[in-house]
């Protein structure tokens, strides 16, 4: 679903933002373990809130952390995204609300205990396209432990909380 106005001056400049967003949040979604694609799709100054509530801001600072995540078993934990509406807040950002349907897909291992979360985008117009400019995910309750990752020392380690 789309609401209001991008203030574009015709149909056809809106559908083209439209594609270009949806086509941001399936690039987000299929590159989400790439440490070379996923980070172009964000602003230089993203401000990224995991579902363990960890707060990253910027996109060097982003970097080395998902390199670390990603050596742990939070690289097998995939979420497929299901954009629920794209509400436009002025010309130029789109905010952009979803559904994150988590997997956990560690064998032999506990899994995390957690299977969606309600994700927002906020993608602003810039001349090379809609990057990302902040992205949070919160858990949707009843879909898993109420700690979830946050007491998980990897994850911990991944995203340290800043000093």
């Amino acid at each position: 679903m789309w609401i209001g106005d991008l203030g574009t001056s015709s149909s056809s400049s809106r559908d083209r933002d439209e594609a270009a967003i949806r086509q941001l949040v399936a690039d987000a979604e299929a590159y989400q373990s790439d440490i070379t694609r996923f980070p172009a799709l964000l602003t230089d100054n993203i401000i990224i809130v995991n579902v363990a509530g960890i707060r990253v801001k910027g996109r060097d600072n982003f970097t080395r952390p998902m390199t670390e995540a990603l050596e742990t078993r939070l690289a097998n934990v995939r979420t497929k995204t299901e954009i629920i509406e794209i509400t436009v807040l002025g010309p130029g950002v789109a905010l952009v609300s979803c559904i994150a349907h988590i997997s956990d897909e560690n064998a032999h291992v506990p899994a995390i205990g957690l299977s969606k979360g309600s994700l927002t985008y906020l993608a602003v117009q810039e001349e090379e396209g809609w990057p990302i400019a902040l992205a949070q995910t919160t858990p949707i309750q009843g879909s898993g432990p109420s700690d979830l990752l946050g007491s998980s020392p990897a994850v911990t380690a991944a995203f340290p909380q800043p000093a």
